[in-house]
């Protein structure tokens, strides 16, 4: 993996995102179904023992097979997870 001194300069959040789409490479070298289905994307924010958190799943809405299966008569086969997406609200103690 190869990363530019520039990665720095982002927000916290976004060098999460960059580290986990790059860190995903390793599984999955390109940017196909396989590669999306195991990217999800969490971004937070904190404050003192507040944390507000937007994520989401399959972003891209890319449609894929998750698994299938032939017989001699039928095809089956599973599709892969919508797109998804959601908000937390934590509070630590």
């Amino acid at each position: 993996i190869n990363l530019s001194l520039f990665l720095m300069l982002l927000p916290t959040a976004l060098q999460d995102y960059i580290m986990q789409h790059e860190l995903t490479h390793l599984v999955e070298m390109n940017h196909g179904p396989r590669f999306y289905a195991l990217l999800d994307a969490r971004l937070s924010v904190t404050h003192d023992n507040l944390e507000l958190g937007l994520w989401g799943n399959n972003l891209t809405q890319t449609h894929y097979d998750a698994f299938s299966f032939v017989t001699r008569s039928q095809i089956f086969s599973q599709r892969g997870t919508p797109l998804q997406v959601g908000l937390d609200l934590r509070l630590k103690l």
